[in-house]
């Protein structure tokens, strides 16, 4: 049962990076773990109820996040949703009681989504989108958990 994968051109293909080892995940799928590859200031949108519990964050580059493993996922037909959390550690500021992100300066704000932003750069949470963040941070998130038949290892580090 060794799957492994060089990234397939035919399928969307992004990258979850854990300690969790293979004959677990190629069993069981892949399974949130809070906060994990982020800040301990941006697990506030698991609080906040901004993203649903268990959430998977992949990235478009292998390894972008600490992990002895690296899988890729078949993400082919599951919706992206936006991650968040990179947006904070990218310089973001939060407003949960507005549902809003929001940078002090338009310069602050990435170019990809600065024409999504508003006059005071803020934007609701829910225009942001999981391909949007992709774009930006070269991250997005899905709901877990993952099935197996939809990852395979991609490589140990």
């Amino acid at each position: 049962m060794n799957k492994t994968v060089s990234a397939s051109r035919s399928r969307q293909v992004l990258y979850h990076s854990t300690s969790v080892p293979p004959v677990k995940v190629l069993q069981e799928g892949l399974v949130q773990h809070l906060g994990q590859g982020h800040s301990e200031e941006s697990v506030w949108v698991f609080q906040a109820g901004w993203l649903p519990s268990g959430v998977i964050f992949l990235s478009a580059r292998p390894g972008k996040y600490e992990g002895k493993y690296v899988y890729a996922v078949d993400v082919e037909g599951l919706k992206l949703l936006a991650d968040y959390p990179s947006l904070v550690d990218k310089g973001a500021y939060v407003d949960p009681d507005e549902g809003i992100l929001y940078w002090e300066r338009r310069g602050d704000v990435p170019r990809a989504i600065r024409p999504m932003v508003d006059e005071e750069n803020s934007i609701s949470k829910e225009d942001l989108s999981g391909t949007d963040t992709l774009i930006v941070t070269g991250t997005a998130a899905v709901e877990g958990p993952i099935p197996p038949s939809r990852v395979v290892v991609y490589k140990h580090k």
